[in-house]
C-alpha cells in the first residue's frame, strides 16, 4: 500500500469514473430534461446498448463475487459499469442530441440509461460504500426506502434528480482547501 497508489485510485474510480458521471448526468437531466429523468425506451439503442449489456452483467457478476466471497469483486463489476457508462457519454455526445429536436428520443434513451447505470453501480457498492452509494440514489431520486436491486431496467422515469457538490472532489481540489 503506498500514498500514490490510493491517490491514484482515488482519483480515477473514485473522483473521475463516479463522481465526474454522477455530476455530468445529474446536469443533463437537469438542463435538457428539466430534472425529471426521461422515460428508458430502446430509443437510445444503438448509442446505449453496450451499457445496458454491461448493466444487465452486473448482476450475475455480482452474485458470483458475493457467493465466492470477494468483495473485490464486487467492486470491479461497477467500475466496469461506470466505465462503461463513460464510454457512452462520450459515443453519444448528449450534448449534441440536445440540439436537435428529431433526436428527442434517443437522448430521453441515453439519459434514462446513464441514469440506471449510477443507481445499478450504487447498488452494487452499497455494501462498501454505504454511505456514498446512498448519496448517489438520492440524487437520482431513487426512493430511500427502495430495496437494492440489482437487475437492469430503467425505472426511475419522472423521478427528479438533485445536484449538489462533488461527491468525491479531486485531489487537487481538497489540497486547495488545506492551504
Amino acid at each position: 500500500f503506498g500514498t500514490d497508489l490510493y491517490d491514484r485510485r482515488y482519483e480515477a474510480d473514485l473522483a473521475d469514473n463516479l463522481g465526474n458521471l454522477l455530476q455530468r448526468t445529474v446536469k443533463m437531466v437537469g438542463k435538457y430534461r428539466d430534472g425529471a429523468v426521461p422515460e428508458g425506451t430502446d430509443a437510445g439503442g444503438d448509442l446505449a446498448g453496450p451499457l445496458a449489456a454491461s448493466g444487465a452483467a452486473v448482476a450475475a457478476r455480482y452474485g458470483a463475487a458475493l457467493e465466492g466471497f470477494d468483495p473485490q469483486g464486487m467492486i470491479l463489476a461497477a467500475q466496469d459499469l461506470l466505465r462503461e457508462a463513460n464510454r457512452t457519454v462520450d459515443r453519444a455526445q448528449p450534448w449534441v442530441l440536445a440540439k436537435h429536436p428529431k433526436e428527442a428520443a434517443r437522448l430521453d434513451g441515453v439519459l434514462a440509461s446513464l441514469v440506471e447505470a449510477l443507481r445499478l453501480a450504487a447498488d452494487a457498492l452499497l455494501p462498501v460504500m454505504p454511505e456514498a452509494a446512498a448519496e448517489i440514489r438520492a440524487r437520482l431520486g431513487v426512493p430511500a426506502d427502495a430495496a437494492q436491486d440489482l437487475a437492469w431496467r430503467p425505472r426511475l422515469a419522472g423521478a427528479r434528480v438533485r445536484d449538489g457538490s462533488p461527491l468525491f472532489p479531486g485531489i487537487a481540489m481538497i489540497a486547495s482547501l488545506c492551504v
